[in-house]
């Protein structure tokens, strides 16, 4: 099974003021992981102030990211559960997801990408069971694909 983001690189129930601070909550992840340094935090805040909200991949989740390269010492990905919603200016606003992507090159991490767009691509539901959880342990489950890739019986509605 491939791990999509470890255990030690989830938060859940985060409030941040900001979508520039929120961006900051999955980035101190990869930063304590040793997998960036601060200037690649930085760099993804960066991205969004000159390009705008297109890490909005969708209703409600974004996908934090600078270039590759950039400050980054080993391949990797967080994500944080917001609790407190925030606005990048997307017509899919508000954001209650948010993975932060970290690669050393342009092509090494796109396994992980695609898995992760599979799981969150198929199912409308994904996103809204994951900006529910209230433990770094269902979102786990969830995003690694537990039973085969299906989301957990557990966590689905009904």
């Amino acid at each position: 099974m491939l791990e999509i983001v470890r255990i030690e690189n989830i938060l859940v129930n985060q409030k941040p003021n900001s979508w520039e601070e929120a961006i900051s909550i999955v980035g101190k992840l990869l930063e304590d992981s040793g997998s960036t340094h601060a200037k690649y935090t930085q760099a993804m805040i960066d991205a969004v102030k000159q390009l705008g909200p297109y890490i909005v991949i969708g209703k409600h989740i974004a996908i934090a990211h600078a270039a590759p390269e950039i400050h980054v010492h080993k391949n990797d990905m967080s994500v944080a559960i917001l609790s407190r919603p925030v606005a990048f200016g997307s017509l899919n606003d508000p954001v209650k997801v948010l993975f932060a992507l970290a690669s050393v090159d342009g092509k090494s991490h796109l396994e992980k990408l695609m898995e992760l767009a599979r799981i969150i691509g198929e199912d409308d539901e994904v996103v809204e069971l994951l900006s529910e959880c209230s433990t770094s342990d269902e979102v786990y489950e969830i995003i690694n694909g537990v039973n085969n890739g299906r989301v957990p019986l557990s966590h689905r509605k009904g």
